[in-house]
């Protein structure tokens, strides 16, 4: 999977589950994308946590780990390797997840598109 489709897969699900969604899971899943992104596409890679709270503004420890937690029980993120201190960073791999309906989404967006382009 390249870049695209995974923010396609976040946003489809996250269409279809408003409910579990904050603004924080964005940021952080996002980050994730482009870490991964920038590291080449590895399939695992490094996550520091002080390198994400402070490029994303997060100030919280606790708020940060479970929004990442949440990510993973979504499964858009695993966790291959916990961080054992401050010293190591979590090791994690990004997961395509392709369980949302893409279709809703895509007929939302074609339906709003449409009621905004009438003129009268």
């Amino acid at each position: 999977m390249n870049g695209y489709k995974f923010t396609r897969a976040w946003f489809d699900f996250c269409f279809e589950n408003p409910d579990k969604i904050k603004p924080i899971h964005h940021a952080i899943y996002v980050f994730a994308i482009e870490r991964c992104n920038r590291l080449g596409w590895k399939n695992k890679f490094g996550f520091p946590t002080d390198c994400a709270m402070e490029t994303l503004g997060i100030k919280n420890y606790r708020t940060y780990i479970k929004a990442l937690n949440d990510l993973v029980s979504m499964r858009f993120i695993k966790m291959i390797e916990k961080s054992k201190s401050q010293y190591t960073s979590n090791v994690i791999a990004l997961i395509g997840n392709t369980t949302a309906n893409t279709k809703a989404l895509d007929k939302a967006l074609q339906i709003a598109r449409h009621g905004h382009c009438k003129c009268n």
